[in-house]
């Protein structure tokens, strides 16, 4: 195990790769590989000289559920004219859906969840931060700093926390457990996109 994922076999690995154009050739790259019966997944910024690593998920149990949400099918399709990264998974009674697409105005990627559960459940995405990329918070966004390129993070129906001394990034979903009657669906999302 390393870093808290398994370790990653090249010659079991299924992977899926999204690139989503930036400005200046830049482009951001959103990579799966199938670790065990889940997808890893991890976000690179490419400058055309340079790729850094932003984030990495990391696909552990937390005390309420899954650390990220368990992402166990992924399929390739295109939707709105645009490449979509489409995937599935089930943690005890919670069914997970997920789709990963580039913005419309093609300068970054958006990712839209949604969680079917029958009694309230801890929804959150957990992910490892580069370490030599510089982050700051900021009006509920999250600012990365990566080969001379600003990217922000931000939130839909959700909130970000970034622990500096861990280099951890969570996403919590807002679910307003009390309010809801179960059955339910959640949804929430994140999107990242250059900033300026």
């Amino acid at each position: 195990m390393e870093n808290g994922n398994p370790s990653i076999d090249p010659a079991t690995t299924t992977q899926f790769e999204l690139y989503c154009p930036l400005h200046d050739q830049a482009q951001l790259q959103l990579q799966f590989e199938s670790v065990g019966d889940v997808f890893v997944h991890r976000l690179s910024v490419d400058s055309g000289n340079d790729s850094c690593r932003l984030l990495e998920s990391i696909e552990s149990p937390a005390d309420n559920g899954p650390a990220t949400p368990p992402l166990q099918e992924l399929v390739n399709e295109v939707h709105d004219g645009r490449d979509t990264l489409l995937g599935v998974g089930r943690s005890g009674r919670s069914h997970w859906s997920v789709a990963f697409q580039c913005s419309e105005d093609g300068t970054g990627v958006q990712a839209d969840y949604a969680c079917r559960m029958h009694t309230p459940v801890q929804i959150v995405c957990l992910w490892r931060v580069a370490r030599d990329c510089d982050v700051t918070a900021s009006d509920g966004k999250i600012i990365f700093a990566a080969n001379g390129i600003d990217l922000e993070l931000e939130a839909v129906d959700a909130q970000w926390s970034f622990n500096k001394d861990h280099r951890r990034l969570l996403l919590t979903a807002d679910n307003h457990a009390a309010e809801r009657k179960y059955p339910a669906t959640v949804q929430w999302g994140w999107s990242v996109r250059q900033a300026g």
